[in-house]
Order: C-alpha cells, then structure tokens, then sequence
C-alpha cells in the first residue's frame, strides 16, 4: 500500500540534524517527520476514513501538535499510479492505491500464515512483542541443513535472522519482482522480512534498521 523505510535514521540537512521515525498507530499508520530546531511534520494515511494522506504540523513553542490538518489526498481525488509526498527532510514518501486486491491480500496472508516460519526473537533478554522472519532470493538452505548452513542474514543487537529461499512462498516472491519494478529496485539487498503484529498489543519501539548498511527492504 505504500513505499517507505521503517526506520528512525539521521541525516545531514545544511549541516543540521534531521530525525525521521515511524509510528504504527491501529488500522491507520501515521508518520511523524522530525525537522531541524525542533520542528515536526506528522502524515497519516489511512484506508478506512474519506482521505488517503493528510498532514500537520508540530508546534515547537506550545509542545503540542496544531489543530489544522492539510489534506493531501482523498478518495475521491486519487491520481493514477504513484502518489508522491515530498518530506520536509528531503526524503520521498509513495503511496500506491489499490496495489493489491482484497483476494490477493488474503491469499497473501493465508500463504503466509500456512508457512509457519513466523517466530520470536529475543532483544535484551526479553521476547519481541512481535513475530517475524526472514526470506531472501539467495538463500538455499532446506529444513534438514537449516543449523549448519552459510545464507544470507541480518543481525540487529544480539538477535540474528538467517533466510530462507523466498521460493517457498511463491505468491510473495511474485508480489517481490513486481515491487522490484514498481519501485526501481535491483535488489532487496537485506531481503523480504514479513513482520506479523498479531493484536493491538504487539508493537516494537523506535529503532534504526542501519545495521548492516541495508536500504532496500521488503
């Protein structure tokens, strides 16, 4: 449904400091933009209400969020293809409406769920409150050499996720060469990471996803 990196991450904006972080907020996802001089920008996008994306600005004086919302898209005023919203940052924040049918996210989500590859890692020393796992276009590993196995991973403090081939789901590795193109990318060098929030409990805090010089991740 939308194209962006799931990070908080720093970047050097006329020699300023500039912070980006992501916040999932229920049905809807919000997204809050940190500026220079403490000066933020928050985007919504959602798909149960009349607007697509919408935007407001934090006010730095009153330490609280101004009451005006521009709207930056709504349902009734979809553009075809690619929905481009600038950041104030300097990044690029797309939407893409109507990416997937209805049918075809719950076959995704049955495909996924049939795996049975979701599991819990442990960050400092307690369970994620989340599940989730890995699957790259070069693993090769089978269940039986799994352990003992050299494929493509990622580690983020002491937790580490070794791949699977993603032809085991082969609706996402479908779903994975059209993103590819549809967003002008080689490769997912890290690789495809289905993340599973099973309620409105499960959450995972500000993190950077910088560990391994990774910036294309599905």
């Amino acid at each position: 449904y939308a194209q962006h990196l799931r990070r908080q991450k720093k970047m050097s904006l006329e020699g300023e400091t500039c912070n980006e972080r992501i916040v999932d907020v229920a049905r809807k996802r919000t997204w809050i933009v940190k500026e220079p001089r403490g000066k933020k920008t928050k985007v919504t996008v959602a798909n149960d209400m009349g607007f697509i994306a919408r935007k407001r600005t934090w006010d730095a004086k009153k330490l609280k969020w101004r009451n005006d919302w521009t709207t930056l898209v709504t349902k009734d005023s979809l553009p075809v293809g690619k929905i481009p919203l600038p950041l104030p940052c300097g990044g690029m924040f797309n939407i893409y409406p109507g990416l997937l049918s209805e049918e075809r996210q719950q076959e995704l989500a049955q495909e996924l769920h049939d795996a049975n590859l979701y599991r819990q890692y442990y960050i400092h020393a307690t369970k994620e409150p989340r599940a989730h796992f890995l699957l790259h276009k070069r693993a090769t590993t089978t269940d039986e050499n799994f352990d003992t196995s050299l494929q493509p991973g990622y580690t983020y403090g002491r937790t580490t996720l070794k791949s699977r081939p993603l032809s085991l789901l082969p609706k996402l590795e479908e779903l994975s060469d059209e993103l590819l193109d549809t967003c002008d990318v080689d490769e997912w060098n890290i690789g495809v990471n289905p993340v599973c929030y099973r309620d409105g409990k499960d959450h995972i805090g500000r993190h950077s996803d910088n560990n391994q010089g990774e910036d294309k991740v599905m």
